[in-house]
């Protein structure tokens, strides 16, 4: 059936039932060159401008070619007069002209930590103080036993307390040593060295006063061997007398609120779970995309039209046109189908396929060249 129906367009082809009668037009050809970009000069002559090395360019997505801003001079006739100015413009590089430049970067990037047990310098003798925020953070109960960090620049510095923190303080209590011996009084046997025991001296200060009423108590003033507590001969008029010591070791604190030690804290407070700003070192990679030469701009990227004939493209072809005006409309070249030579004319029948469909397709004759006949099956 196909072979019947191309005979029957071949021999409309022949009779010449022509299609389309008209004047031949020339198709414009369009390529990548038809998108230079351009400017004028100084005598408002046309130039070409160009992109120079170095340009920072962004690959196009499918495509082998960079996009980038450029902004370029050109000149405007103003009053007869061409008057400079400039102009800004979306320009496209080809690959080729394109390279691409790595840099490593290095920062100190913020952020925050905590230690779980930290310490902290206080002077106080309450158990629990809250530490201002901004606080030197110790990681050990010494002197210089700080917490070190980086700050932004990289360098060692003290860590600090990024929020005011409650700190535990562990106090104790230690005792005087009031005869100087090194030993602590709750450990010495004669605090007043005075060759009497502590549980036999009721004067341990030895200052002529007796410490207590109970030391008193368990002395034997009469020396008959029992205590005058338990002494019944003992003549206890003799208590309305007695004068106490109310500062047993010579302190300047009362018994009642000294009890012969004082209270003391540590110098170093305990916090867990403490925060703090710490800076870490990151290394980043970065790629641009640079013109690796000064190279010609372009206004648009010229894709290739597909190739082949469609109804669109041959309702432009004209009789008369010539076979490179027809090839330039279709972008094929087309199947050879006759070709005929005689009398000094030469004649040519091409198939032109959409999509390289065979039942779609056009049959264009040629005569020395030009078109002189042409006909369509089944193109859209």
């Amino acid at each position: 059936m196909k072979k019947l129906i191309k005979l029957l367009i071949a021999g409309t082809l022949a009779f010449g039932l022509f299609i389309g009668m008209g004047a031949p037009n020339a198709a414009a050809k369009t390529t990548q060159a038809s998108y230079k970009l351009s400017a004028y000069n100084s005598k408002g002559k046309k130039v070409y401008v160009t992109a120079s090395k170095g340009l920072v360019v962004t690959k196009v997505s499918g495509k082998s070619w960079y996009k980038g801003s450029l902004k370029y001079t050109t000149y405007k006739k103003v009053n007869g007069k061409w008057k400079k100015g400039t102009k800004t413009a979306t320009i496209y590089i080809p690959a080729s002209k394109v390279k691409k430049y790595t840099t490593k970067m290095t920062k100190w990037v913020k952020g925050t930590d905590e230690i779980e047990t930290a310490y902290f310098k206080v002077n106080k003798s309450t158990s629990d103080v809250a530490v201002p925020k901004g606080s030197s953070i110790y990681k050990t109960n010494k002197e210089n036993g700080f917490l070190y960090v980086q700050d932004s620049k990289g360098k060692n510095v003290i860590a600090k307390t990024i929020a005011s923190e409650s700190v535990y303080v562990d106090t104790y209590d230690q005792y005087d040593d009031f005869d100087k011996d090194g030993i602590v009084d709750d450990k010495d046997n004669d605090v007043d060295n005075d060759g009497i025991r502590n549980d036999s001296d009721y004067d341990n200060d030895n200052d002529g006063i007796i410490d207590n009423i109970e030391y008193y108590y368990y002395q034997d003033d009469d020396h008959d061997g029992i205590a005058n507590i338990n002494d019944e001969d003992f003549d206890y008029s003799n208590l309305d007398n007695i004068t106490l010591d109310d500062d047993v070791d010579n302190d300047g604190i009362s018994n009642d609120d000294d009890e012969g030690f004082v209270t003391k804290w540590n110098k170093f407070g305990e916090s867990y779970w403490v925060s703090y700003v710490d800076y870490d070192k990151k290394t980043t990679t970065k790629s641009v995309y640079k013109t690796s030469t000064s190279t010609q701009a372009y206004t648009k990227i010229y894709t290739a039209p597909k190739p082949g004939i469609t109804l669109a493209r041959y309702n432009q072809i004209k009789i008369g046109m010539t076979y490179n005006q027809v090839v330039a409309i279709t972008h094929d070249k087309g199947i050879l189908l006759s070709s005929y030579s005689g009398y000094g004319t030469t004649y040519k029948d091409y198939e032109f396929r959409q999509d390289k469909d065979e039942f779609k397709y056009a049959w264009i004759s040629f005569e020395n060249g030009k078109v002189t006949s042409k006909a369509q099956a089944n193109l859209y």
